[in-house]
């Protein structure tokens, strides 16, 4: 880990926005270490703004609000959780360490909450199933500019912790976790596992109620990792999927992994990868696809290609499927929606900024082939400038499509799906967001809306629920950051039992043809061929661990690597023949045989 550019990559993102200012945010403001009070703020009771004949408006209603002196709320976005007997409550992180919780009905305090732990959040919290039907929250502590130290918390309905687990790395003893954790069966256990990557080298997964650091893990990632994670049934196994940093070469790294820590496959860009991945089937073939932007930590050193780009990809290989430079930085994480109500998703993203215009925010909105849709993209209203934080989808009038929730730096504006119009402004000049706003049923039936940020005003932080008539939450609908309360990534609750469980494939084969083309059959995992690239005909195939990858050996030697399988060198310009070829068991190496039986 570098801490100096760590700290740069994510404090650009602060600076470099105008609406953040009015919202009293600055990079390494400490938050007071005395007690906080809470008491409602005046807001309007109702707001809605004007929208074209074709576009129903959407009018907010204010249930409750917070008003909290001398806390900060930054990236962590709430979470609605059922925590006791009175129905679903919000759940948020802070600036100063705690995790906060109210009754999702009427603000009341949630018994034992809020919940101090040890550094900063800016981590969003997470929900897994609980005791007696209620739920425990995981969420990482400690950001890019609290110094070291951090980690990943349990917390019962009780608001008590029973796991905290500290990282560490050879630069540093422990390591704080910005990433939301996901909340997941990895590995095919009775319990599910949780796991993010953290500010340092290594990423991790732990089993969720002992805090046990799952096997085959830590991973190393060479550097930090602000990406939140997303795990989707993928090729036979559950996947997990993050983007991270690169020293060397600088840029970035999307990986995709196994249950016990084995790469599967690792896409390169030019800039690093803070975006954090969407899956779900927006091609409308019933394959799921992944869905991700990039960041700008190297596009403020020289010209980048990677931090305009909005990438969709083959989560089963890697391979791009297309890519649509949005003219503007995609280091917010995209979501997904039914926006023209085909009940085909959609892709969503806004922009942080541009090569141009630091200060610019655009909303942009492509369907499965890469196409942008009619009326988008939509420009954030003047003076507002770059969207910080994720953008959601829900639809927010009944009308059988998704429309688009955007926080800025100045309020929540609400874009129709279907025509792109301004549909609603919410809390302008009140709320500067750096974080996902939460859509959700509220116990009397009405669609939630509850936003958290600072006050432009006072300062302080500030959280606001609202109401809304005559909404509803589609299945296609991405109603929070993550798409889902245990914020996996995906559309759909993750699976109660994993699959494959990173403990290799069964049930199928491959074969590799001469000409460098793999032909997968049953559940064996395809990772890419060599078609059209080999030097010589192919000879010999040799499997990585757990099946994430393999080597192909050409007959003069060369040496094709594909999935988590690592190209560690070739022996061509030898003058040899080769005939066969053998792996490491542990996948750091490979040997290769030549005819006449000597080995490289």
């Amino acid at each position: 880990m570098n801490p100096t550019r760590s700290a740069a990559l994510a404090a650009a993102a602060v600076l470099a926005a105008p609406a953040l200012a009015l919202a009293g945010v600055a990079v390494g403001d400490a938050p007071p270490a005395s007690a906080v009070a809470i008491a409602s703020s005046a807001v309007p009771a109702a707001v809605a703004a004007a929208a074209p004949a074709d576009s129903p408006a959407v009018s907010f209603k204010l249930v409750w609000s917070k008003d909290l002196p001398g806390v900060q709320f930054r990236g962590s976005s709430p979470v609605a959780a059922t925590l006791d007997g009175s129905g679903p409550s919000i759940v948020v992180g802070a600036q100063d360490g705690r995790v906060y919780a109210w009754h999702e009905a009427d603000g009341s305090a949630v018994a034992g909450w809020p919940a101090q732990l040890d550094k900063p959040i800016d981590s969003s919290p997470a929900v897994g199933p609980g005791p007696n039907g209620r739920a425990d929250i995981y969420i990482g502590t400690g950001t890019y500019d609290s110094g070291p130290g951090g980690g990943y918390w349990g917390l019962g309905p009780d608001g008590k912790a029973f796991l905290h687990y500290v990282g560490k790395d050879p630069n540093q003893p422990s390591e704080a976790i910005f990433a939301t954790p996901a909340v997941a069966n990895l590995n095919c256990t009775t319990t599910p596992d949780v796991v993010a990557g953290a500010l340092g080298q290594e990423s991790y997964a732990l089993n969720s109620s002992t805090g046990a650091v799952l096997p085959g893990w830590p991973l190393f990632t060479y550097d930090t990792v602000f990406s939140s994670p997303a795990v989707a049934p993928i090729g036979g196994q559950t996947l997990t999927f993050e983007g991270g940093d690169l020293t060397t070469p600088h840029g970035g790294a999307l990986r995709a992994i196994t249950g016990n820590g084995q790469v599967v496959w690792s896409d390169t860009f030019d800039d690093v990868v803070t975006s954090s991945p969407a899956i779900g089937d927006v091609t409308g073939t019933g394959v799921p696809a992944l869905a991700v932007g990039s960041g700008f930590y190297y596009a403020h050193q020289h010209p980048t290609t990677d931090s305009t780009h909005l990438f969709l990809i083959n989560p089963a290989t890697g391979a791009t499927i297309w890519s649509h430079d949005l003219g503007g930085y995609t280091r917010t994480s995209p979501a997904l929606g039914n926006l023209t109500g085909s009940g085909v998703d959609d892709v969503v993203e806004a922009t942080q900024g541009s090569p141009g215009d630091p200060n610019s925010g655009t909303i942009w909105a492509l369907d499965g082939q890469g196409n942008v849709l009619p009326g988008w993209p939509q420009s954030t209203p003047p003076g507002v400038g770059a969207v910080i934080g994720s953008v959601v989808t829900a639809d927010l009038t009944g009308q059988g499509y998704d429309d688009v929730l955007v926080p800025t730096g100045d309020g929540l504006y609400v874009y129709d799906g279907r025509t792109g119009a301004l549909a609603a402004s919410v809390a302008v000049d009140r709320i500067g967001m750096q974080s996902s706003p939460l859509v959700s049923v509220d116990p009397n039936g009405s669609l939630g809306v509850t936003i958290a940020g600072t006050n432009t005003t006072t300062h302080d932080g500030v959280v606001f629920h609202y109401e809304v008539t005559g909404g509803r939450i589609d299945p296609s609908s991405w109603p929070m950051f993550r798409g889902n309360p245990a914020r996996t990534g995906t559309i759909a609750p993750p699976a109660a039992s994993a699959i494959g469980c990173g403990a290799g494939v069964t049930g199928g084969y491959r074969l590799a043809a001469s000409g460098g083309t793999v032909y997968n059959f049953g559940t064996a995992a395809p990772f890419g061929s060599a078609t059209g690239h080999v030097t010589a005909p192919i000879v010999a195939m040799a499997a990585a661990p757990a099946n994430a990858g393999y080597w192909l050996l050409g007959r003069n030697g060369s040496v094709y690597a594909f999935g988590s399988a690592a190209f560690k060198g070739q022996a061509t310009g030898k003058g040899l023949t080769a005939v066969a070829l053998a792996s490491d068991p542990d996948g750091a190496g490979y040997w290769i045989v030549d005819q006449h039986g000597g080995v490289y």
